[in-house]
C-alpha cells in the first residue's frame, strides 16, 4: 500500500490516479485545506486528518504503508510571508510527523515532493552545485523539510 498525503491537491491526485491505474493500492490522506474531493476517484481509500496534527505519527504507523508519497503542504508563498508560523507548523513540522509515522514500520521509499526550484532564489537554472538561497518562508521551510527527509535515514526520492 502507498500512502499520499495531499492526495486530494493537484499533483497528489494526479499521482494517486497514476497509482490506481497501475493496479497499486494508494490510501490518501489530506485535511482538505487546499485539496478537492472532486478530485479524488470513488474506488480510493481516504483518510482525513491533517499532517500538523500530532496524532498523524500513530495513524501512519498504525497504516504501516509500505511507501509514503509525501505531497501535503502549505503551498501558497503569500500565505506564508503573511502567517510564516502556519507555513512552518505544515511544511516542517507535518513533514517531520509523517516522517516519523513511516519510521520503523517497514516503509520501503519515501518520496518528498518539494518546491519547484524557489528554494535556489531567482536563478536561471540550479544544478547540484547550486547552494540554497530561498527568498520566502514557504521556500526556506521546504528546504528545511528536504534537510529532514535527507537526514531521516529513510529510503527516499526526491523529485526534481
Amino acid at each position: 500500500m502507498t500512502l499520499v498525503t495531499g492526495g486530494a491537491g493537484f499533483v497528489g491526485s494526479h499521482l494517486v490516479d497514476a497509482l490506481a491505474d497501475a493496479g497499486e493500492d494508494p490510501v490518501v490522506l489530506d485535511n482538505f485545506a487546499s485539496g478537492d474531493r472532486e478530485n479524488l476517484r470513488e474506488d480510493v481509500r481516504l483518510i482525513e486528518a491533517d499532517i500538523a496534527d500530532p496524532g498523524v505519527v500513530n495513524l501512519i504507523s498504525d497504516l504501516r504503508p509500505e511507501a509514503v508519497v509525501h505531497a501535503a503542504a502549505q503551498v501558497s508563498v503569500a500565505v506564508s510571508m503573511q502567517d510564516p508560523h502556519l507555513d512552518l507548523t505544515v511544511n516542517v513540522q507535518g513533514t517531520a510527523n509523517v516522517l516519523e509515522g513511516a519510521k520503523g514500520t517497514g516503509t520501503r521509499r519515501f518520496v518528498f515532493i518539494s518546491s519547484g526550484g524557489g528554494v535556489y532564489g531567482e536563478s536561471d537554472g540550479a544544478d547540484e552545485n547550486t547552494l540554497p538561497r530561498p527568498k520566502s518562508y514557504y521556500s526556506t521551510h521546504k528546504y528545511v523539510g528536504e534537510r529532514y527527509v535527507e537526514l531521516s535515514g529513510s529510503p527516499t526520492r526526491t523529485p526534481g
